[in-house]
């Protein structure tokens, strides 16, 4: 009777269970793994469960046999060597690629570009993470820099260039807090966006836009003229969490409707050289921040005035004036409520009213309580 065969939680690796042979009162399990050559299936026995082998051992002799199929050296390689791998194979898959470059080439490398992948230890990464943190580095950079490390030990395993413990999983990432809780008074934008006017029409257009629709930066350099509807008073942006509308009130409206005078549908809103549109940097936006007076260099980096801070000044009023957090969260194209809840604290008490309200309920037609 020929033997069963079953798949393991490995890629390409199976078992099969003997009909004859027993290991510890059990079926002895054999393991094989499978690979596809010139598009046909080749099975190599790997061992029995009796003399020793696992599915995880049996999936790192196939891995190695990718490799030498691959021309890819068996041994774990140098971090180094591990990278420019990564760089061919990976690294355009990324939409950050730039940012992981710098992580790389800035942070990583020259830590622990010359070691094999199984020297770096945790204890070594931690001093890194530290020592970065020590050196003004924000917590969400180093996180991130920790992720790239991370991402190249996975990577390096599944292209079967060599198995080995990956040291950042017993690193604790620092703690970020980027909520940021500065927004704009009403005088505080006016003088903003009357600077802006002067310096930079363009740079204006960008921040009234974000101001009064609460868009992201990236949401509104992407806008198109067919992504525009003057009637119904929307433009569909692609946002973080998939598409969605930014509601155009009379001053956005008015905004869209002279940037988009004598242009095509297919034309970007604000036209530049980069995907279509126009690829701006923050300097006019950051230098006005200081030259107002709205930032200065002792300024804590949670109420420092940055682009985002229009976006957020557009949640807050909003809050103060008493727009339910619910529709507050829609308007923001937040993933949840639980995002919105950030500007909580801003909305109007209703609770007393609410209790007062409560109280009627009990008094008698002549105003007595029952």
């Amino acid at each position: 009777m020929s033997m069963k065969t079953s798949r393991t939680r490995f890629t390409g690796v199976y078992t099969r269970e003997s009909t004859e042979r027993r290991h510890n009162g059990k079926p002895d399990v054999v393991f094989y793994y499978c690979l596809k050559i010139d598009g046909k299936r080749v099975w190599t026995k790997c061992g029995w469960r009796s003399e020793g082998m696992t599915a995880q051992a049996a999936y790192q002799m196939r891995n190695e046999a990718l490799a030498k199929r691959r021309g890819l050296p068996t041994q774990v390689p140098r971090i180094s060597d591990a990278w420019e791998y990564y760089k061919t194979h990976h690294l355009l898959t990324l939409r950050n690629s730039k940012a992981t470059i710098s992580y790389m080439q800035k942070h990583i490398l020259p830590e622990f570009g010359h070691m094999f992948m199984d020297d770096v230890t945790p204890a070594m990464v931690t001093r890194l993470k530290n020592a970065r943190l020590a050196s003004g580095m924000a917590p969400a950079s180093v996180k991130h820099m920790l992720h790239v490390l991370s991402s190249l030990y996975t990577q390096t395993e599944k292209a079967g260039l060599g198995k080995c413990k990956n040291p950042v999983k017993d690193v604790t990432p620092p703690k970020v807090d980027n909520q940021r809780t500065r927004y704009l008074t009403h005088a505080e934008a006016r003088m903003l966006l009357d600077a802006l006017a002067k310096r930079s029409p363009v740079w204006h257009d960008i921040a009234a836009l974000s101001l009064y629709t609460g868009g992201r930066l990236g949401e509104i350099l992407s806008l198109t003229v067919s992504c525009i509807d003057l009637t119904a008073g929307v433009a569909e942006v692609n946002g973080k969490t998939g598409r969605r509308m930014l509601h155009l009130s009379a001053p956005a409206a008015d905004i869209m409707k002279r940037l988009i005078k004598g242009k095509l549908p297919t034309d970007h809103i604000f036209p530049g050289k980069v995907n279509g549109h126009a690829c701006v940097t923050h300097n006019v936006f950051n230098e006005l921040t200081f030259k107002l007076g709205l930032n200065t260099p002792e300024t804590p980096r949670a109420q420092r005035v940055v682009f985002h801070t229009l976006r957020h000044t557009f949640a807050s009023w909003l809050a103060i004036d008493g727009v339910p957090l619910l529709v507050i969260s829609q308007l923001m194209g937040h993933a949840s409520i639980t995002m919105t809840q950030r500007y909580a604290h801003l909305c109007p008490d209703s609770r007393q009213a609410a209790v007062a309200l409560l109280a009627t309920h009990f008094k008698s037609p002549d105003g007595d309580s029952d």
